[in-house]
């Protein structure tokens, strides 16, 4: 497979990408996991997705079915070996509904409620160590938000941080080190899963 560099920092992508317009469409789960397995195994690591593709059941059912498929997938793969939280900015009552439409079994969940702080403070992510019991060193930080999670994490001295550039944005060398992936797809792969 050859990768190509997106933009004048990246990420680095394959020539060859994925449609996602018919997973959770045409594809139900099991059909989509096996065309990203197919996919990944052949090193593709560029797949595209719109939260208005996808959609089960009479008339398309839930709209992002196939974004939340693919996301959803990557998560399960990286829960063979870590454990896996979200840290949200938002109330309690407001994260459950999305951690369930995630579908997928987070082993912490910590929102701006608990903490007393919203992201960037750095309180909320001091709160999630104490909550989860584990040492900055030990955290995989992967988060999309660039203002909200790269930027305030950059001096907590956590063990590795991943950016989902999900929109081409530039980036910093100003706040490396990071890994940088255009989606959750490939991040099972990066962390060796």
């Amino acid at each position: 497979m050859r990768y190509r560099l997106i933009g004048e920092r990246g990420p680095t992508v394959s020539v060859v990408g994925v449609g996602g317009n018919n997973f959770g469409s045409r594809l139900d789960e099991d059909g989509t996991k096996a065309v990203v397995h197919a996919a990944l195994d052949a090193g593709v690591t560029l797949f595209e997705t719109a939260d208005v593709y996808g959609g089960f059941g009479e008339g398309g059912g839930l709209r992002g079915a196939g974004e939340r498929l693919l996301g959803a997938g990557a998560l399960r793969q990286l829960k063979t070996k870590y454990e896996i939280a979200i840290i949200s900015n938002t109330d309690d009552n407001l994260s459950a509904r999305s951690v369930e439409n995630i579908g997928v079994e987070f082993d912490h969940v910590i929102t701006a409620q608990q903490a007393g702080a919203y992201k960037p403070d750095r309180q909320i992510f001091e709160h999630a160590f104490r909550a989860i019991g584990v040492e900055p060193s030990q955290v995989i930080h992967t988060a999309q938000g660039w203002e909200h999670d790269l930027i305030p994490t950059r001096d907590l001295g956590l063990g590795r941080r991943v950016w989902i550039n999900r929109h081409g944005g530039p980036g910093s060398a100003d706040y490396q080190p990071y890994d940088e992936l255009p989606d959750l797809t490939g991040l099972p792969k990066l962390l060796g899963c």
